[in-house]
């Protein structure tokens, strides 16, 4: 009996150890979301008037996903060529073209570019007059690592499974861990408690 008193885990260890836990990850989580609160930036001027200037002009940029263009185009021929619109480009690659459904093998029939631009002249960008027959431009976006494993078809979404543990820092995954690894102590503890008890009833039954 006395090795089951021993042994017998406190009534709510278990529920303690869950509210340290999560109580953690809210400060950790508290803690981003203020950081991210004060690195906001809340409006940015626009006024030409004298009297303050700044450092460096700052430009909103808009990049876009140029598709379906003929292999012999480098990112050279497509900057020129968007340039002369005219459009502001900041900058101009060359991206993997995306598969259609029914294409299955690497593509290498055509190209894809991925372009860069000044936000301002977006409208002079999207006038179909001034673009090839059956080039096809669209918002760039970025798969996950994940999503792509998971889909090749899924375009623009992402997707996790299993445990998630929010907040990315060492201390919260340190957290999650220690909480961890005392549940399953306690449960060792817990089974070998009923294992022991078991055991010394039927000892006082013989």
């Amino acid at each position: 009996m006395f090795v089951f008193l021993f042994l017998s885990p406190r009534r709510g260890g278990d529920n303690t150890l869950l509210r340290r836990g999560g109580a953690a990850v809210g400060r950790e989580s508290s803690i981003s979301k203020r950081a991210r609160q004060r690195n906001c930036r809340l409006l940015t001027g626009t006024s030409a008037a004298g009297g303050l200037a700044a450092a460096k002009k700052t430009v909103k940029k808009a990049v876009f996903y140029i598709d379906n263009v003929y292999i012999s185009y480098n990112p050279s021929d497509v900057q020129s060529y968007v340039s002369n619109f005219p459009v502001n480009v900041l900058s101009c690659f060359s991206a993997k073209p995306r598969r259609r459904r029914n294409e299955n093998e690497p593509v290498t029939d055509r190209k894809a570019f991925r372009l860069c631009i000044a936000a301002e002249d977006r409208d002079k960008l999207f006038d179909p007059a001034k673009w090839p027959h059956s080039v096809a431009i669209s918002v760039w976006y970025h798969l996950s690592p994940s999503t792509n494993r998971q889909s090749s078809d899924t375009e623009g979404q992402t997707g996790a499974t299993g445990v998630t543990v929010s907040g990315s820092s060492p201390d919260a995954r340190e957290t999650a861990l220690t909480m961890l690894l005392s549940l399953t102590l306690l449960s060792l503890l817990r089974c070998l408690a009923i294992k022991t008890q078991w055991r010394w009833r039927m000892t006082t039954l013989y």
